[in-house]
């Protein structure tokens, strides 16, 4: 009888060892859609403590939830979810090695970079790389400077860069027609207006490969009564192409250009051109001559025109 009793005793001690934990259903195996094997619960008889999936208690990793599928951002980490759930999370940031992860940048010594990689939706802030001719500043100063649009500047500010000007352009609210004419291609600030000085030739012999010559005053307007020939005239075997850049004669024939493939007014006509603007025109000869004539009357005097030529060997 003592014997059954100690018996007895031994089984009833190891009944009261196992402590149910609250909510903890002791199974052979949980039901994984629904439940949870909770290690730290007790059952006897070589159970399982099961517990109702609670995802967020599940996924315990830095930042991570439990989701069918992980965002486009996302990976799935090696913690447990229920239901077939993944426990997805943000990776660690992979940033360029110059690139600072902070809320805003500081627009005065950094920029955004979208191409920079941040968590958290934290910014990429990169130094500036500015021109080292680039003067960053609110505003540039027009009389002096000029605003470079490619140029690289923090905190909204503009890059301003000196002007750049053609080494004979004198910048001036309004050009002296008389003795100097407005040049279209020259750079000047603030409005301002290139002007180069005025050259009084009419005609002229060429014989360089490339060269150029324009109307007489030209860029100031042409005198009336004018009657000039430019002769161009290379080696042998190679042909001439002009290009008039700019070119604005008086209308309906009273000023005109000839252009001649060859050298006197009796060769083939290869060009007749008056009126415009008609920048850009061009005539080919060919052959190593060519003549052209420029005829103004007795009327109103315009810009002119100005023309570039170069001369190729022929195949």
């Amino acid at each position: 009888m003592m014997k059954l009793n100690a018996v007895l005793l031994v089984v009833f001690a190891f009944l009261l060892s196992c402590q149910i934990v609250e909510g903890c259903t002791c199974k052979t195996h949980c039901d994984i859609d629904n439940e949870r094997k909770d290690a730290n619960g007790v059952c006897c008889h070589t159970k399982v403590c099961c517990l109702p999936c609670t995802d967020t208690l599940e996924c315990t990793s830095r930042n991570g939830k439990c989701q069918a599928t992980c965002g486009e951002n996302e990976i799935a980490t090696d913690t447990a979810c229920c239901n077939g759930l993944k426990c997805c999370e943000m990776p660690q940031c992979t940033n360029d090695k110059n690139c600072n992860c902070k809320t805003e940048c500081d627009g005065t010594i950094e920029r955004e970079d979208i191409n920079g990689s941040c968590c958290d939706n934290s910014k990429c802030c990169k130094p500036c790389t500015d021109d080292k001719d680039c003067n960053c500043k609110t505003e540039c100063d027009g009389t002096i400077e000029r605003e470079d649009i490619d140029g690289s500047c923090c905190d909204n500010l503009k890059c301003c860069k000196p002007c750049a000007d053609d080494t004979d352009c004198n910048c001036e609210t309004k050009c002296d027609g008389v003795i100097k004419g407005e040049e279209r291609a020259g750079s000047c600030c603030d409005n301002l207006k290139c002007c180069k000085p005025c050259t009084g030739v009419c005609g002229g012999n060429f014989t360089e490969l490339i060269g150029s010559f324009s109307s007489t005053n030209y860029p100031c307007n042409y005198p009336i009564n004018q009657d000039c020939f430019y002769s161009i005239s290379v080696p042998v075997g190679y042909t001439i192409t002009l290009t008039f850049t700019t070119f604005l004669l008086e209308v309906a024939d009273f000023d005109f250009v000839d252009v001649y493939d060859g050298e006197s007014v009796n060769d083939p006509l290869l060009l007749h051109q008056t009126g415009g603007p008609l920048d850009g025109t061009t005539a080919q000869s060919t052959a190593n001559k060519m003549l052209v004539r420029f005829i103004s009357d007795y009327g109103f005097d315009w810009p002119g025109f100005n023309a570039n030529y170069i001369a190729t060997i022929t195949g």
